[in-house]
C-alpha cells in the first residue's frame, strides 16, 4: 500500500523523528474503532425505539436542557482552570 504525505506533513513527522508506518496504524485503528462505537451506539438507539418508541418533544427538551447544563458546567470548569493556571503562572 502506498500513501501519499504533502511535503509539509512528511517534513513534520520527520523533524519529530515520528514513524510514518505507526502513525497511519494508529490513526486508521482509532478511526475503525470508532466507527464500531457509532455502530453499536445506532443499534442501541434502535433497540430503545423499539423497546419505547421515539422520544416525545418533552424528553427531547429535556435532554437539550441537560445538555446545556453539562456544556455550561465543562465550560465553567475549564475557565476557573485556565484562571487557576494564570494566577499561578504571574505569582
Amino acid at each position: 500500500m502506498q500513501v501519499y504525505l504533502s511535503d509539509e506533513m512528511y517534513d513534520i513527522v520527520k523533524s519529530q523523528g515520528l514513524s510514518a508506518s505507526r502513525l497511519l496504524q494508529d490513526a486508521v485503528r482509532s478511526h475503525c474503532l470508532r466507527q464500531e462505537k457509532i455502530a453499536e451506539a445506532r443499534r442501541y438507539v434502535q433497540e430503545i425505539y423499539a423497546e419505547l418508541g421515539p422520544p416525545t418533544a418533552e424528553d427531547i427538551e429535556w435532554a437539550e436542557a441537560k445538555a446545556r447544563e453539562i456544556a455550561d458546567s465543562l465550560r465553567a470548569g475549564e475557565q476557573a482552570a485556565a484562571a487557576s493556571r494564570s494566577s499561578s503562572s504571574t505569582s
